[in-house]
């Protein structure tokens, strides 16, 4: 297996491929993933709430016009008012000062990307993530599906369960939402509380699907609307869209929609 890494939006981006059967292919992967750091790069550039001089900081100061900004800054805009509608406002893309804050899905999405251009570039499989959040599209190793460990929020050396990705390698992603590693950082109206459904606590919530852009936002909106919903309220909306989720309490008591199961390998005990 051939594998790089480097820093990115705070965290790593990991990126595997089977092994290239020659020099000539071992070439060509080098020149695409050095492009793919770029592209990694300009996304921050454009639409990192942390950086004073992105294009999204910019505008939401008055010092840049939406004309004047990225493109990939409406691309993004225009995506998650979709993402709001579908998640019944689960998903919010507003920080605590109520200014525009896309990074629940700009994360997965630009993975997304990043994998296109990696197919357009001659790849035929792939497993890319940053932060624990994974698109996989063709196989693993030898023709197998590529796989995902969903770690407990108690214990993260602790699998909680095993993901894989549909045989005939079509597009798979893989995303958590918690306050396991980062503390309880998703604010809804009344910011971060226990959820209704639950007395002990959301530990964490994992949601699979095709698009990690979606699959990243929807284990957000769950995560929010289990504050003071129930989780079947939480997640109800997500029947349809092609993706199914699996949540843990922070006693340990594990909830799956009812088609999680057929992409489990291991299921949580």
């Amino acid at each position: 297996m051939r594998r790089w890494a480097w820093p990115t939006m705070g965290s790593y981006a990991s990126l595997a491929v089977p092994d290239a059967a020659t020099d000539g292919q071992e070439a060509a992967a080098e020149l695409a993933v050095r492009r793919e750091r770029r592209w990694f790069d300009t996304v921050e550039a454009a639409l990192s709430p942390y950086r004073a001089d992105s294009d999204l900081c910019r505008w939401r100061e008055g010092e840049l016009a939406l004309d004047d900004a990225s493109p990939l800054l409406l691309e993004v805009m225009t995506d998650v008012a979709e993402l709001t509608r579908i998640t019944r406002g689960g998903f919010n893309p507003t920080d605590r000062l109520k200014r525009f804050d896309p990074s629940g899905y700009v994360k997965g999405w630009s993975i997304q990307h990043s994998v296109r251009s990696l197919l357009a570039a001659g790849f035929a499989d792939v497993c890319l993530g940053v932060g624990g959040d994974l698109q996989m599209v063709g196989h693993s190793q030898g023709g197998r599906p590529w796989r995902a460990a969903v770690v407990d929020p108690a214990g993260p050396r602790r699998v909680l369960a095993v993901v894989e990705q549909p045989d005939d390698g079509r597009a798979f992603a893989v995303a958590t939402s918690g306050s396991a590693e980062r503390g309880d950082h998703i604010w809804g109206g009344l910011g971060p509380q226990r959820p209704h459904w639950d007395s002990e606590g959301l530990a964490a919530v994992t949601v699979v699907g095709p698009d990690l852009g979606r699959v990243d936002a929807f284990a957000t909106a769950i995560w929010a609307l289990a504050k003071d919903q129930s989780l079947d309220q939480a997640w109800s909306w997500l029947a349809g869209t092609g993706c199914e989720a699996l949540a843990v309490t922070s006693g340990g008591d594990v909830r799956t929609t009812p088609g999680m199961g057929a992409h489990l390998v291991r299921a949580a005990a």
